[in-house]
Order: C-alpha cells, then structure tokens, then sequence
C-alpha cells in the first residue's frame, strides 16, 4: 500500500512540473473535549488537516493530510508527537460519454453517511483505497460503480480491503431518490432511501436497508440476515423554528446483527449515539455491531437564535429485546459560525434506562478553524 500511495504523490509531482494546471489549498483544524459522566472521564484532541489540489482541463488531483494529536485521556496528560496519516490521494479524469474514474485513497460519503460514510465525526476519519467510476446526467441522475484496490494491503488495518458498491442517486423538483448496494467481506448491504419534500415545506424520509451473510446464507444453509428500517418528517413552523421526528427499527433474523462498520452513526448531532457510545460500549467493544433489535422513537425541535447560533432538543425513546439496553435520551446542542474561519458546536446528553441501573451523561465542545 506505502507504493500505491507513493507512486500516486510521483505523479502528482510530474504533473506539477510538465503540465498547466490550477492550484488550490486547503486546510481546517478542530479541538474537541468531551466530558463522560459516568467515567468521570475528560477527554480533549485536536485535529488538523492540511490538502493541496491540482486541476487541469481533464483532470485532477487531491492530496490531504491528516494530524491527530491527544492531550488528554480521561486523568491522564499525555505529552506525545501525535499520529500523522495520509487521508486522501486520489487522481481524477474525465472518460468519455459523461463519466469519471477516481482512483486512490478517497473518503467516500453518500447521503446522510448512514450506509457509505466518511466518519468526519471521528479524529482520523474513514477512507478506503480503490476506483470509483460515476456516471453523471446533468443534475438529475448520479451512479457511482466503486471496488476495492485488488492485491493492496491497507496502511491502516480499518480500512477494508474486499469490497464493491453501486450507488445511484436519481433527483426530481421535489424528490430524491438514493440506492446502493454494497458488498464486503462476504457481506451485502442493499436497499433505498426517498426523500419527499409536500408543498414546499413538509419533508418526508423514508429509508429501508438489509443486509445478509454469504457464508452462513449459502455454505451453512443459514438465512442470517439483518435489517434497518427509518421513518422521518421535519416541518419548519416558521422562518426560525423547525419540528420533526421519526423512527429508526433494527431487526435480526438468525441472530444476524446490524453492521455499520462503512456507515456513521452519528445521526443525533454528534451527541450520545446510542449503536455506537452505548451498545458498542457496553456489551462487544470490539465490534462494530448492535446487539439484537431495538428501536428509536424521537423528537426534535430546532431554533435560529441568529447570531447566537441554531440551538436543538431531541427527545429519544429507545426500546430493544435485551431490556437494559432500552431508556430515553435527551440531547441538547448548539452550532454557530462567528466568521468565515471560526465555528464552533456544543452538545449535552443525558441517558436515562429504563431498569434501576445508573445514567450517564456525556457533553462535548468543538472549535473548527479554516483559513
């Protein structure tokens, strides 16, 4: 993999010598801190990134570099030089016909990230190496057909290596219509998404995906299967205020469980994601799996406080067949841009279960810089 990377960063540089072209920077650092109550733990990193980007009449070529650097770990002070990594080397081209081959280390990310995302919550991110062709018809229709870099070891053992995926997105005056199918390891995810939008204003979402596993499908005789199904609808009351709510329904068949290890789960605006921060946590920490089914029934209500920021409440009602799992979340957050270059987030969350155990509570806040 160190050659793949390599000889796409020679190139760049022949290019850079020999040919016209336009040059573009880039760059955004953060500082996040997050406090865990139950831990009493305090946690604080920084994240920097730094991308440089040739273009020319056919072509292109994105570079970006990724630092991490953690100062402090629950009561620890830690005094490191950080982890620096390649985030993304990629060369683009246009093909004939209306397409476009990317090839390289690429962070990919389609709709709301649930199926195929680039974990931009996360200090290091998520990428994968290999091509993507897309196919693009004005602004109405998108099909990326993507694959894995066959023979390549990954720099990073996360980065999964076996892996194709189709992506269509179809566009109308008041629809959008999202479908992909994705296979890994073995493992297929496939399904839909359709996004509404009545009269201007009622926004309407639908989402169903399944996934099922080869090896105990075919070679066991085994139907394994696991499925998610989501139901959302947001109406803005006026110019300032916006409602909304919806549901999220994880099923299992054959003790086959929810993957989202390509996905993100941060759907609750980076507050306490109940698959990720609580199930994962607590129950298989070295998985990237939910335990059996359960659902999440929410609320939310935004609010423009203009140049103080949007400030949000959801309200979430989680059920599951293990009933520890199950409580009520609510989660509270804060975005605002002060300028050009500056924004910052704050979130608190508060986890309450439904038997006699303990809560938790979990708050963050987050500076983003961008030259």
């Amino acid at each position: 993999m160190r050659k793949y990377i390599r000889n796409i960063l020679l190139i760049s540089l022949v290019i850079n010598s020999s040919v016209c072209f336009s040059q573009d920077w880039s760059g955004n650092s953060r500082i996040r801190v997050e406090s865990n109550q139950k831990g009493s733990e305090l946690n604080a990193a920084n994240r920097s990134r730094l991308g440089i980007k040739w273009s020319g009449d056919k072509w292109s070529m994105n570079m970006i570099g990724n630092y991490y650097y953690k100062f402090q770990d629950a009561a620890k002070d830690l005094n490191n030089i950080g982890t620096a990594s390649v985030y993304e080397a990629s060369i683009s081209t246009s093909l004939p016909f209306g397409m476009t081959l990317s090839a390289g280390r690429m962070a990919l990310n389609y709709g709301d990230g649930r199926i195929i995302g680039n974990d931009n919550w996360g200090n290091n991110g998520r990428t994968h190496d290999g091509l993507v062709i897309r196919y693009e018809y004005e602004d109405l229709l998108k099909i990326d057909v993507g694959t894995d870099a066959i023979g390549l070891e990954s720099l990073n053992e996360d980065h999964t290596k076996d892996w194709a995926y189709v992506y269509l997105s179809r566009k109308g005056d008041n629809f959008n219509l999202d479908g992909a199918y994705l296979i890994v390891n073995a493992k297929n995810t496939m399904g839909i998404a359709l996004d509404y939008i009545m009269d201007s204003k009622l926004d309407l979402g639908f989402d169903y995906w399944n996934q099922t596993w080869y090896e105990t499908a075919f070679e066991k005789n085994m139907d394994e299967s696991a499925s998610l199904m989501a139901i959302s609808i947001n109406y803005p009351l006026n110019e300032k205020t916006n409602v909304g709510g919806g549901m999220d329904m994880f099923s299992e068949k054959n003790g086959g469980t929810w993957d989202a290890s390509w996905g993100d789960y941060h759907q609750f605006n980076g507050a306490m994601d109940v698959a990720e921060k609580f199930l994962q946590e607590e129950i298989s920490p070295e998985e990237f799996e939910v335990i059996g089914a359960w659902n999440d029934i929410y609320f939310n209500l935004s609010y423009d406080l203009n140049n103080w920021g949007l400030v949000g409440l959801a309200y979430h009602m989680i059920s599951a067949d293990d009933e520890e799992l199950g409580g009520n979340e609510i989660d509270i957050s804060l975005t605002n841009t002060l300028n050009d270059h500056i924004n910052y987030g704050f979130g608190y969350s508060m986890f309450t279960p439904n038997n006699d155990s303990d809560g938790s509570s979990w708050m963050y806040l987050q500076i983003s810089a961008t030259p």
